[in-house]
């Protein structure tokens, strides 16, 4: 299994792979200009899925014996965002912030857009879905990385009949005046969702 140096080694290698431009400022260094989607394409060329499978559970407990990172505690702060259950471990909270978000089967998050900051998800372990506003549904497996640019719509969460975890990075946008902050809206639509396979 990947521990988190390797999953956070990958992010930044991809940032960086799909990015017209660096800046450093001092101690600070900035992706800017990063083009959505190509850090995905590049990622399934360089490597291979490694679990296209749907993971089976009875229980919390039983997943987290199955995972490499805590699951973390039910996201009861955020659940009003969220069909089905979550669970939520914040792994770091100075600069980016890393979490590693829990998906029960069936569950996902409301269409939402994240504003002055570029959101990353990283597959952990079983299958999920991302969907952009206006593009298909996208699967999720362990190892796939995709990145969100700010004022994206979109939503993301477990398939139907898997278990799932992604680790979720917000990286603050370089230059942006914007205040970071999500704005959550609609659930997703029921039969739209009931269609992914």
């Amino acid at each position: 299994m990947r521990n988190i140096f390797v999953y956070i080694t990958l992010c930044l290698f991809f940032i960086c792979s799909c990015a017209r431009e660096v800046k450093s400022e001092g101690n600070v260094m900035a992706v800017e200009n990063v083009k959505c989607g190509e850090c995905a394409k590049l990622h399934q060329n360089v490597m291979a899925v490694e679990n296209e499978k749907s993971v089976k559970a009875s229980s919390i407990e039983e997943y987290a014996s199955q995972t490499a990172f805590l699951v973390g505690k039910p996201n009861d702060e955020y659940a009003a965002y969220f069909t089905g259950r979550s669970w939520l471990e914040i792994l770091n909270s100075s600069g980016a912030v890393v979490a590693n978000v829990t998906f029960e089967p069936g569950c996902r998050n409301n269409w939402h857009i994240h504003h002055g900051e570029m959101q990353i998800l990283i597959g952990v372990k079983g299958r999920g879905w991302l969907q952009i506003e206006g593009e298909e549904a996208k699967p999720i497996y362990e190892g796939d990385v995709f990145c969100i640019e700010p004022g994206v719509k979109h939503w993301h969460g477990a398939a139907k009949d898997s278990w799932f975890s992604h680790l979720s990075i917000s990286v603050a946008k370089a230059n942006s005046s914007e205040k970071r902050g999500t704005n959550w809206l609609d659930v997703v639509d029921e039969t739209l969702y009931g269609k992914l396979k």
